[in-house]
């Protein structure tokens, strides 16, 4: 295999699928900090880029591994970013403050667990009905119930893009480990779209 075609091949494969993690990261901004963008908008996006890295990799590819494991690792990639985005929002613009709990009510949904063997799963939660300065939330949702009275310091998203947290559970830097980790992931796996055998016809 001429060692030059291979390495153009693999960086071909491995632009376009960078380029396609950059459509990832255009979708969390979209969702997050963009425009109040159209909710589909984002979803194109997101399927574009992921036809792209594995559509350019299925073409420079002399074996049919790479374009497959990018066509599983791309959204998973996507994932990771698009939550990392979330979290970044009330590391960046989030406003805290002191909220009084007035009330606390338990709820609970039934979801479809995902397990092979079918059934469904109950999540509960604790809805805490709030007095917060302006603009704070009037109601918080998370699995611990506070005490009707108490104070509980939170960060809330003046966008109202997300939910509000605990000030204590804001990510500060963490949250982008897992998602660095998944770009150069996918970055390397998109690079052996220059091994393998060349496509030719025999003679």
């Amino acid at each position: 295999m001429d060692v030059t075609a291979s390495i153009i091949r693999g960086g071909a494969a491995t632009a376009a699928t960078a380029a396609g993690i950059g459509g990832y990261v255009a979708v969390g901004w979209l969702d997050f900090y963009g425009p109040g963008s159209l909710s589909w908008l984002g979803v194109i996006v997101a399927l574009s880029a992921t036809a792209l890295g594995v559509g350019a990799a299925f073409a420079a590819s002399g074996h049919m591994a790479t374009p497959v494991l990018l066509l599983l690792a791309l959204p998973f990639c996507g994932f990771f970013l698009h939550n990392a985005a979330e979290d970044r929002v009330l590391a960046v613009r989030g406003v805290s403050g002191a909220c009084r709990v007035d009330d606390v009510r338990k709820t609970s949904a039934t979801v479809l667990n995902g397990a092979p063997e079918g059934g469904n799963s109950t999540i509960t939660g604790n809805v805490h009905r709030l007095s917060c300065p302006s603009g704070g939330p009037s109601e918080l949702n998370i699995e611990k119930a506070a005490r009707p009275g108490s104070t509980l310091h939170l960060t809330w998203d003046p966008d109202r893009r997300v939910d509000p947290r605990p000030t204590a559970d804001v990510p500060h830097g963490e949250e982008l480990v897992l998602p660095s980790l998944a770009v150069v992931a996918v970055l390397l796996l998109a690079m052996t779209a220059g091994f393998g055998h060349d496509r030719t016809e025999p003679s």
